[in-house]
């Protein structure tokens, strides 16, 4: 049975990089990369959050189930179903969506006939200045302001989580080798202890 491995957290924290690598080290075992899907929804439904956000979810979950069953050992997902499940909660404490509108999508997120199991998940955490770095510039999300009020309802939410193993990755003033060592230690660790 598969490893399943999601990767979250704020932007520019490394989390694509470091899963593309990870894949790389795991060279001597079948891996399948699931990527973003909110990036593969955006020329689709560009204007239209509402339909995206549940498009999104329902790509994940199509490839996510593509994935189990077949014989792979690891699946890699970069901002799977727990991610859009942060995001809704992100969305509402920001005043985006409504109540209802949060609620609806959790439901579809989370609805217990999906059956989305994360064995490990690894929140990836930069600081806002740092991030900016890395990007080359402030983006129209990429603000300190915006980044860091992310990186604050992103810890609260994921400090409280209870659906998986949660690993809290800190990416501030390390190489991307050393994010690699790290990610890579806990999963053989906890890949030895049988989850």
């Amino acid at each position: 049975m598969a490893k399943i491995i999601e990767f979250t957290g704020t932007p520019e924290a490394g989390k694509t990089t470091t899963m593309y690598e990870i894949a790389k080290s795991l060279k001597d075992h079948k891996v399948k990369i699931i990527d973003e899907a909110w990036a593969k929804t955006k020329k689709e439904l560009k204007n239209d959050a509402e339909n995206r956000s549940i498009h999104t979810m329902a790509t994940i979950m199509k490839e996510y189930f593509e994935a189990i069953n077949k014989n792979y050992d690891y699946i890699l997902i970069d901002r799977g179903l727990y991610d859009r499940y942060f995001w809704n909660y992100y969305s509402y404490e920001n005043g985006d969506i409504t109540l209802e509108e949060k609620n609806i999508r959790d439901s579809f997120a989370l609805h217990q006939a999906i059956e989305y199991k994360v064995d490990l998940l690894f929140v990836f955490s930069v600081s806002s200045e740092e991030a900016i770095k890395r990007r080359g510039r402030e983006g129209s999300f990429s603000t300190k302001a915006r980044l860091d009020l992310y990186e604050e309802k992103m810890h609260k939410f994921f400090s409280n989580f209870n659906k998986t193993k949660v690993f809290k990755i800190e990416t501030t003033g390390k190489s991307v080798e050393q994010v690699v060592s790290e990610v890579v230690e806990k999963i053989c660790y906890n890949s030895s202890i049988g989850g």
